[in-house]
């Protein structure tokens, strides 16, 4: 940093800011998914799919459908739609700290110039 120049506050630095909003948001996609996906679990582990002898998929599609298969098909697909918000959830805050690592650098590096230069 040069005399005479300021620097902006932190709550103005994008980097800092996206970094701490991503993570806010990670967080709470990651509890989410983590939470809602716990019933579709327990469901599907107190009501297993009925083992077909021939176990091929033409006899596990044409199987007539009951109201525990339906309801087994919902939950399969509730609890991958969750799965993808609270792995969604996991890659934000990932993101969100490196964003946070980028604005702490760019803040620090200025101060430090001859840190990144070879000095040979």
């Amino acid at each position: 940093m040069r005399p005479g120049e300021r620097r902006l506050p932190p709550y103005k630095d994008m980097l800092l800011v996206a970094g701490v909003l991503l993570i806010a948001f990670g967080v709470g996609n990651w509890v989410t998914g983590a939470v809602r996906t716990a019933p579709y679990v327990e469901y599907l582990r107190r009501h297993p799919d009925p083992r077909i002898p021939n176990s091929s998929l033409k006899a596990e599609l044409l199987a007539p459908t009951d109201d525990e298969r339906q309801e087994r098909d919902v939950a399969r697909a509730k609890l991958e739609f969750y799965n993808v918000v609270q792995s969604g959830g996991r890659f934000m805050v990932l993101l969100g700290f490196v964003c946070l690592l980028g604005g702490w650098a760019a803040r620090t590096l200025p101060r430090h110039p001859g840190l990144l230069t070879s000095n040979r």
